[in-house]
């Protein structure tokens, strides 16, 4: 079953999970073969039996819990640092 989602950079190994996204375009050439119609809808059918069932609610729903990965959240507070030091002079 799937509980949340996480962000990371995209060179970043995460021990568990897998990319949710895949290079299928490179400088407008087509560098992936793409899908049918229906195993686009297999695929839909097979990863939304995993979504836990409050998510799927029409009206309502919670919020799907998103993370960052430690990799993200340093270079996150890296940039948070760097916006202090430059722009209020903070060390």
């Amino acid at each position: 079953r799937m509980s949340h989602d996480t962000i990371a950079l995209r060179d970043e190994e995460l021990p568990q999970g897998r990319p949710l996204l895949e290079k299928v375009m490179d400088q407008g050439r087509v560098v992936k073969d793409l899908p049918d119609l229906k195993t686009c809808r297999e695929y839909f059918a097979a990863q939304f039996a995993l979504l836990p069932a409050q998510y799927k609610a029409l009206e309502g729903p919670p919020a799907y819990p998103v993370h960052l990965s430690p990799g993200l959240e340093r270079l996150q507070h890296q940039v948070e640092q760097e916006l202090r030091e430059r722009e209020l002079g903070e060390s």
